[in-house]
């Protein structure tokens, strides 16, 4: 299924200018915490817009989120999607994880403060994102 790569397999490679545009943009999102690229067959960050505990909280939730995500299409039947986006809760935080459509084995990774944060902007500034990445 899609987004099952076991450990090991590398994703394609991005264009460093892509992704610098993509961190830049969704960077500017009001409550964001941490932001990355992640490698969906194993959850490991390819690269970030973090620093110090952020980006090692990131890293925790993207290696969940992947677990998790991986966890749901085993558990599917084998002709249904594998889910395009996962949110989870963690107190005042939530963690959202989209996989890229270009692709089946890299996705977003976001870190938000709940109190602060708009969902539907850092969901649409996401899609804008896409575009840098493709």
């Amino acid at each position: 299924a899609p987004g099952t790569e076991p450990r090991g397999v590398e994703p394609a490679p991005l264009s460093s200018q892509g992704v610098q545009r993509a961190l830049q943009l969704v960077s500017r999102t009001d409550g964001l915490l941490a932001f990355g690229v992640v490698n969906l067959g194993c959850g490991d960050l390819l690269c970030t817009d973090a620093v110090g505990e952020a980006r090692d909280e990131l890293a925790r939730s993207a290696a969940a989120l992947c677990a998790a995500r991986q966890a749901h299409a085993a558990a599917s039947p084998p002709d249904s999607p594998t889910p395009d986006e996962l949110l989870i809760t963690m107190g005042p935080r939530q963690a959202l994880l989209r996989s890229l459509p270009a692709t089946s084995s890299t996705g977003f990774v976001a870190l938000v403060d709940r109190s602060q944060a708009n969902l539907a902007l850092l969901r649409f500034r996401l899609l804008e994102a896409e575009r840098y990445l493709a």
